[in-house]
């Protein structure tokens, strides 16, 4: 019997205390993990990532534990959607928006000034962005792989 067919402690687990997967618009009770890792209110969490996919899911969750958020992506415009989103369901949370690209030079030192200016102290970052290429990662070259910022130490070799 493979893995993937066996049911394990995760699967008897998901059965027993279901995380949902509602849209951004739904009110979500805070998942257990929050609590177990003291995230909730008076705490805020910076989100990389969190346009879509699993740092979308990440706010959502968060929101509902009453932590507040800075949430970071290219798209600002979807950043606002989900602030108003999840502002319906917690309306006196505090979520801050920073639409930057991660991975031009500069942008995180920008992201982190942009915080501090803010007066936020961030007690948790889920560092969520990603960047693509395309192929086998060993057939990369340094000028096919996506560049380093600025504040990433070391440099790909010339």
């Amino acid at each position: 019997m493979s893995n993937s067919s066996r049911p394990g402690r995760a699967a008897a687990a998901r059965q027993q205390n279901p995380v949902p997967n509602p849209p951004a618009t739904a009110t979500v009770p805070a998942h257990r993990g929050a609590r177990q890792l003291g995230i909730g209110p008076g705490t805020t969490a910076l989100i990389t990532g969190a346009s879509g996919g699993i740092g979308e899911e990440f706010a959502v969750q968060l929101a509902a534990s009453g932590s507040g958020l800075v949430l970071v992506a290219r798209h600002g415009g979807k950043l606002e959607q989900l602030r108003a989103a999840l502002l319906e369901g917690r309306p006196g949370l505090i979520i801050d928006v920073i639409a930057a690209d991660l991975s031009e030079p500069g942008a995180a030192d920008e992201v982190a000034r942009q915080v501090e200016a803010a007066g936020r102290r961030v007690d948790v970052l889920i560092n969520n962005a990603g960047s693509g290429f395309r192929g086998q990662f060993a057939d990369q070259t340094p000028g096919t792989l996506p560049a380093r910022s600025s504040s990433t130490p070391g440099r790909w070799p010339a």
